[in-house]
């Protein structure tokens, strides 16, 4: 085992773990296309959703998922050959409308047009819990500035690797009031052990005291039909408030919607954009 760690670390540029959000399981490669760009090498498959791109030049890369089971995925990434190591990323996929549910689950099935009923496609939608009694996890330490690594006290379901999340920076005696946009800090993470510490893929712009809540976050992009479905792996007061976000990340908001949701309830809407959406030239790819 620690040969072959060290094989990979020599040899080896990029390394993707793909995983399905709903199954937690890996998703099978012959349902996946894998477009990297600029173009190289196909990438060696290893088990459990391995994939491997080795012997890429230094560089910008974008890497595409395209699936019918699950909403496309970008990943862009830049290596520098001055790295020891492979970078190592683990991706959520979430399923698309065609997806094949094997149980109810909670799920959000949204559909984006314009004010003509038309579908709108590469819309982002971002869908997090509004509500502190929805913390997935709190803080178990404090936390300084820059830190990548956090110990936490988790809540019900287990957490996947590469699972987001928004970090709440309020009191920790917190437990019902409503949490505003400027107390979130999204972060990614990456369970290690007993799935109380978490290696971040980005250091933290801020310190945090002990009891800090981190409350659920999903993202999915809307296809050619105007259509996404976010999957909220768990709710733990079996009845959740959420914000469903159209937008970018520049935190400019085009339309957003207050949403109730039960444990394993599947709820359908539509979001018509507004015009000015459109006119900023963000919604056209």
């Amino acid at each position: 085992m620690i040969q072959q760690s060290i094989s990979i670390r020599h040899q080896l540029s990029a390394v993707f773990y793909i995983t399905d959000i709903v199954t937690g399981r890996a998703v099978d490669r012959q349902r996946l296309s894998l477009i990297l760009e600029p173009a190289g090498s196909a990438p060696i498959y290893k088990n459990e959703g391995c994939y491997i791109y080795s012997n890429l030049p230094a560089g910008v890369y974008r890497l595409t998922i395209r699936s019918p089971d699950y909403g496309m995925v970008t990943k862009q990434w830049e290596w520098n050959p001055e790295q020891k190591d492979p970078q190592v990323f683990r991706l959520l996929l979430q399923p698309s409308p065609a997806y094949s549910f094997d149980t109810q689950g909670t799920r959000i099935r949204c559909r984006c047009v314009n004010p003509l009923g038309h579908p709108m496609a590469g819309i982002p939608l971002t869908l997090y819990s509004r509500s502190a009694v929805n913390s997935r996890a709190r803080l178990k330490k404090d936390v300084s500035l820059e830190s990548q690594v956090i110990e936490v006290t988790t809540v019900g379901v287990r957490p996947l690797a590469g699972e987001q999340f928004v970090l709440c920076a309020v009191n920790k005696d917190v437990t019902s009031r409503e949490i505003t946009s400027d107390e979130l800090i999204m972060i990614e993470c990456l369970p290690q052990l007993n799935d109380q510490v978490w290696q971040l893929t980005a250091p933290l712009s801020q310190s945090y005291l002990s009891g800090v809540l981190l409350l659920p976050v999903v993202q999915a992009i809307t296809d050619h039909h105007g259509e996404a479905v976010l999957v909220i792996r768990a709710i733990p007061s079996t009845q959740g408030q959420f914000e469903l976000v159209a937008g970018y990340a520049n935190q400019k908001l085009y339309r957003s919607e207050m949403l109730t949701v039960q444990e394993s309830e599947v709820v359908t809407l539509q979001l018509t954009i507004p015009p000015s959406f459109e006119e900023d030239g963000m919604a056209k790819h």
